[in-house]
């Protein structure tokens, strides 16, 4: 048949990120209760501002979150080291790259308020 690309509904991809969260080692580093961990609270995070080790402020909005799943090191926040989460998330890289995945870890950032 046809290869069409798939699409998710938002409830859908909502429970795939939170299913995500758990099985590529996010909630390792990232809470979604708002405790600070090895990186940044998920709690709150979209639409947020969010400032930088370089002191610049940006909003942490569906192209920032991107950036920061795809290329951690883009974007540091103060009080955080570069280089964790890309050499964190190395072993998930294949998985990231699937469609679908990132859209849905920000569909399910996009949740916690």
């Amino acid at each position: 048949g046809e290869a069409a690309a798939t699409t998710f509904t938002e409830a859908e991809l909502i429970a795939m990120g939170e299913r995500f969260y758990t099985q590529l080692g996010c909630s390792a580093c990232h809470s979604l209760d708002g405790t600070p961990m090895v990186g940044p609270t998920w709690k709150g995070l979209y639409g947020s501002e969010v400032v930088l080790t370089n002191g610049t402020t940006v909003v942490a909005d569906e192209a920032y979150l991107r950036e920061s799943i795809v290329a951690p090191d883009a974007k540091i926040v103060r009080g955080y080291a570069a280089g964790v989460m890309t050499a964190t998330i190395a072993p998930y890289r294949s998985q990231l790259n699937q469609p679908g995945t990132v859209d849905a870890l920000i569909a399910f950032i996009k949740t916690l308020k």
